[in-house]
């Protein structure tokens, strides 16, 4: 997908075609990027030091613990489209608490605990769901090479490298 090799995965080693499915992309990010339900235990881990970090969207801070190493970029690739749509991956089939996503060194893995293989409908539906999130994630990739001035990326409000939305304002780019 967009030059970036795919696997769709169900099961585990030790139970194949078992209950889940994962989506893999080998895209590496330069920072890492855990997003899962937040459970009762993550809040007392959280009493305890464990990272959570805020966006600051008060509904998806309270359903999420978000992890990460540059905090900056998490919160920069985390801008609403891509809130939005991992929103859409957690309440996928009713799933509710058993989904998670992480981006690293090892690359993008959208994961979902329950097994689609019967219904190709759903899992179509949620591989498109996957794919809109690697490229909310990744961002915009220019098909070749545009020269802009700096005048025109402050009055777009727009990263001059990636087209990231930077909310109107003049800033460096988290993604960049």
């Amino acid at each position: 997908v967009d030059d970036v090799p795919v696997t769709v995965r169900y099961g585990t080693k030790l139970d194949p075609g078992g209950n889940q499915v994962d989506v893999l992309f080998d895209w590496k990010p330069s920072s890492t990027l855990r997003v899962a339900p937040e459970t009762a235990f993550d809040q007392v881990r959280k009493w305890f030091g464990t990272q959570d970090i805020q966006v600051r969207d008060a509904g998806f801070d309270e359903r999420f613990l978000i992890q990460g190493s540059s905090e900056e970029w998490v919160r920069g690739v985390l801008d609403p489209g891509t809130r939005r749509a991992i929103q859409e991956v957690a309440d996928f089939g009713g799933t509710q608490n058993r989904f998670h996503v992480d981006a690293g060194p090892s690359g993008l893995a959208i994961h979902l605990g329950q097994n689609l293989v019967e219904d190709a409908s759903e899992l179509t539906r949620f591989v498109r769901l996957a794919i809109e999130l690697m490229r909310d994630l990744r961002g915009a990739v220019p098909a070749g090479i545009a020269y802009l001035p700096e005048e025109s990326s402050a009055v777009t409000g727009r990263c001059p490298v990636c087209a990231q939305s930077l909310d109107g304002t003049v800033r460096r780019c988290a993604r960049c």
